[in-house]
């Protein structure tokens, strides 16, 4: 629609089937496919035109196949303005370095990259979930608890310690 003669920025407007995007704009995160605190119906009149949904946390909670038996994600959240969502890999990472993946009793450096599959994927005692463990005397941060492998990345849920494996293919599907 207009580009700076003095900066280049631009600005634009993307159509699809849920609506039209005006660029830039400001897009609010979701992360589990939910604002805090504001209604669709308040987001709409505050001119909220794109929503960001977060992959990772989908995947962990409700699930992909939660959100694909609801209809998608559209109709998961019963919104039908546009939306977006990312990879997943982000988050695989900063969690893992908040302690997210962390378990009592178990040595940090046992599960860092490119150790042995069966080793990462056994099950650890005792599993918490990140805000409980925070809240322990043992707690202690676990960086480094994510294989990147050719196939994908492996990690284990911050909310139940249960083993992840994101692909591509899976991100997508999420």
């Amino acid at each position: 629609l207009h580009q700076s003669r003095r900066s280049r920025a631009r600005v634009g407007r993307i159509h699809t089937q849920h609506g039209t995007i005006d660029t830039p704009g400001f897009v609010p995160v979701g992360t589990n496919a939910a604002l805090k605190a504001v209604d669709h119906a308040l987001a709409d009149e505050a001119g909220m035109q794109l929503m960001f949904c977060n992959t990772y946390h989908l995947m962990l909670h409700p699930g992909a196949d939660i959100v694909r038996e609801a209809g998608g994600l559209h109709r998961f959240m019963r919104r039908d303005k546009p939306l977006i969502t990312d990879s997943g890999g982000f988050q695989i990472f900063s969690m893992a370095n908040q302690g997210a993946l962390c378990f009592p009793g178990v040595d940090s450096r046992t599960r860092a990259y490119g150790d042995d599959e069966d080793d990462f994927l056994a099950a650890p005692d005792e599993p918490s979930l990140k805000s409980a463990a925070r809240k322990r005397k043992d707690y202690v941060g676990a960086p480094g608890r994510v294989q990147v492998k050719e196939d994908g990345v492996k990690f284990r849920s911050y909310r139940d310690g249960s083993p992840v494996h994101l692909t591509p293919e899976v991100s997508v599907d999420a």
